[in-house]
């Protein structure tokens, strides 16, 4: 002790290789709680006056085992190292260092200044390197439905907190970055997802404003590989199908509504003022989230539809898109833009906005130059032909919209364009149908309910091979229908051959009557049917206008 100081003086106090277990037992209790002293009443709990001047700890071990859990969990930190210097339990408090590393290579980096009185307060940086996120998730409880092999993190930041009678938190991170993440469904061995570097700009946290904002969340070099299952699912379905069965309340904010509804803040109860009663509770503003801007950069994803044989493969790279003001509101539109090529030709992109739940999606895209050659995995088992060449491009507003809503749950209002078609009948090998430009002029798509519609429809320099077979057939028919035309030639050729049965068979007189009867039946009723006034036409299916369609320099062979 100091007389001059009037304090507890500590001039200097180190500590080499200590060891700190944590245990939190089966039955939930904590090992180091049988430590605390017996509560006793104090007369004055205001803190001594202890002036430590040197602190240091080296080499140290911290060890904490949670065997409460369904598959225990141990961790441990080796070495750590902690260092205050000029502390003292005044207002002035101590500046402090502390440094720790983990099993994993894991490193923190923390200093500032501390102080106990008037209230617990700290000021600072950190730093956390190579931080192992799947482990660190395990470490909190936060449960996935899907598995997340892989990834680090490293951050840096600064923070001014105080513990008073609310919690006082002012953070500010300029920078996070994620590197090698991946993403994979449960129980099986290739990632869907895998997500090179992600960083996080211009984190800021308030207390006990309970806000969080983010500036740019950006994605560099995204790859995603989804193709459909057997089943007609989607394999990345499979990511949310569910969530284990160990589930830990989340630690994240969410957007809540705690104001009475509008009209009745009158008739809200209130707690009675009594003289000499504590003070109502103050209500905690709800957390409220927002994002700046998400980008996805230089991203890759590929689609397979594997009910097809053989598959259509579709691949989107480079895919860029850019989200303005997000938050944790869902319900609130999120202005999109995007960009990509379609299988290194295409060109596709659009602007607009997209609304998370209930679903719905409204932009204006433009198509150029995607190759119909594509599409044929599509044609193969339900049209003989092949596409040789041609392409399509559209312009206008695609949408969707949820069910129930009133609107067409998937629509599109604008032109195309398909150029340089040209195909060929597989059984003849010869050209089909061909022409060099078809112009589709304001259409009007809708599903559920169903619709089309197109103002104009120009065709330019069309051929069509037309044949009649030997049996009757219509190439048309046999290419855009070869089954169906299969049976009827079969039906054809059984008939004729039962016919010529018939030819060389002597018929008796009751067959010769029979036949008569029948053809003069057939005679009176095409006669009456002659008589009747047309038939009303009424549509049946999908209800298909066209205003206009005009044919120039066509040819058929």
């Amino acid at each position: 002790a100091s007389i001059w100081e009037r304090a507890f003086v500590f001039r200097n106090v180190e500590l080499d290789g200590p060891l700190l277990r944590a245990v939190i037992r089966k039955d939930g209790s904590v090992n180091l709680a049988d430590l605390a002293l017996p509560e006793e009443e104090e007369e004055d709990d205001s803190l001594p006056k202890v002036w430590l001047q040197h602190f240091a700890l080296a080499d140290g071990t911290v060890q904490f085992a949670d065997y409460a859990r369904a598959t225990p969990l141990e961790r441990q930190l080796t070495p750590v190292h902690f260092k205050l210097d000029d502390f003292r339990t005044t207002p002035e408090g101590g500046a402090f260092g502390l440094t720790a590393k983990t099993q994993r290579a894991e490193l923190l980096e923390w200093r500032g200044q501390f102080s106990l009185a008037p209230q617990v307060a700290s000021k600072g940086d950190f730093a956390i390197t190579a931080l192992d996120v799947p482990d660190t998730l395990e470490l909190a409880g936060v449960a996935l439905p899907f598995l997340l092999p892989q990834g680090k993190m490293d951050l840096r930041g600064t923070y001014d907190v105080a513990l008073g009678d609310t919690l006082k938190l002012d953070a500010h991170l300029p920078q996070m970055q994620l590197t090698g993440l991946s993403l994979r469904a449960n129980g099986v061995e290739q990632d869907y997802v895998t997500v090179p570097t992600v960083v996080i700009s211009d984190t800021r946290v308030a207390m006990p404003a309970n806000t969080v904002s983010l500036g740019t969340v950006a994605a560099s070099g995204i790859k995603a590989d989804v193709w459909t299952m057997p089943d007609g699912t989607l394999n990345v379905d499979r990511l949310f199908a569910s969530a284990p069965a160990e589930t830990a309340p989340s630690a994240l904010p969410q957007v809540t509504d705690i104001s009475p509804p509008a009209g009745d803040a009158a008739a809200a109860p209130t707690p009675d003022a009594t003289p000499g009663s504590p003070a109502p509770a103050a209500v905690e503003a709800p957390w409220t989230v927002k994002i700046g801007n998400v980008e996805l950069l230089e991203a890759a994803v590929t689609y397979e539809d594997r009910a097809l044989q053989p598959a259509a493969r579709f691949e989107l790279a480079p895919l860029e898109v850019r989200i303005s003001d997000a938050s944790l509101d869902l319900s609130q539109p999120l202005p999109v833009k995007f960009d990509t090529t379609i299988n290194g030709k295409a060109k596709l992109n659009g602007q607009g906005k997209v609304i998370p739940e209930p679903f719905a999606a409204e932009f204006d895209i433009d198509l150029a130059q995607f190759p119909l050659t594509e599409l044929q995995p599509y044609i193969n088992g339900t049209a003989d032909l092949t596409i040789r060449k041609g392409t399509v491009g559209a312009k206008g507003r695609f949408a969707l919209a949820p069910a129930g809503s009133g609107k067409p749950e998937m629509s599109f209002a604008g032109d195309a364009t398909l150029a340089g078609f040209n195909s060929i009948d597989n059984a003849l090998e010869q050209d089909f149908v061909n022409f060099e430009r078809v112009e589709l002029a304001r259409i009007k798509y809708a599903m559920a309910p169903d619709s089309l519609s197109i103002d104009r429809v120009r065709v330019v320099k069309p051929f069509a091979r037309v044949i009649v077979s030997s049996d009757a057939v219509l190439n048309v028919s046999a290419v855009l229908d070869p089954a169906g035309t299969a049976a009827a030639v079969a039906e054809a050729k059984a008939a004729r051959a039962a016919q010529a049965q018939d030819a060389t068979r002597k018929k008796s007189r009751a067959e010769r009557r029979a036949e008569e009867k029948a053809e003069a039946a057939a005679a009176e009723a095409r006669k009456r049917a002659a008589a009747q006034p047309p038939p009303e036409l009424k549509e049946t299916g999908m209800p298909i206008r066209v205003r206009e369609v005009i044919v120039s320099n066509g040819t058929m062979d």
